[in-house]
């Protein structure tokens, strides 16, 4: 009973000193479409902070006029053209969607009008009831 017990405590610890570089390393590999929107919005965050920086600087007289305008201006062509991959990305998926709901909707229609009845058709004359000739 004592040696069970042993092995439960040293599996446990173990596990407790183990978990955390195998969580680091999970979260570093990552892979999934949650991880792309984290990457961009760090990216994001980095540039917007990037830019406060110069901004201080420049309000601090340690870069000149010209420079400035150059970095800033690089630095909002970067933010726009990761605004443009997000927005893309949501529009990709979003349009993905709207084609899957699209194709539902088909399916179901279809599956109504092959399930319905078909009803004999009655000759008609032309002539509305209750009129005599």
């Amino acid at each position: 009973m004592a040696f069970l017990l042993a092995a439960v405590l040293i599996a446990l610890s173990a596990g407790v000193v183990i978990y955390p570089f195998l969580k680091l390393r999970d979260s570093m590999t990552g892979g999934g479409p949650d991880d792309v929107v984290a990457t961009t919005d760090r990216e994001m965050e980095s540039l917007v902070e990037d830019m406060r920086i110069l901004h201080l600087d420049h309000q601090g007289g340690n870069i000149p006029d010209d420079l400035y305008q150059e970095q800033i201006q690089a630095y909002r062509l970067q933010a726009a053209s990761h605004l443009r991959q997000q927005s893309e990305g949501q529009s990709e998926d979003g349009d993905r969607e709207l084609e899957q709901e699209v194709l539902m909707a088909r399916l179901s229609s279809q599956a109504q009008v092959q399930d319905k009845p078909e009803e004999p058709a009655e000759p008609t004359t032309g002539i509305p009831e209750g009129t005599e000739q």
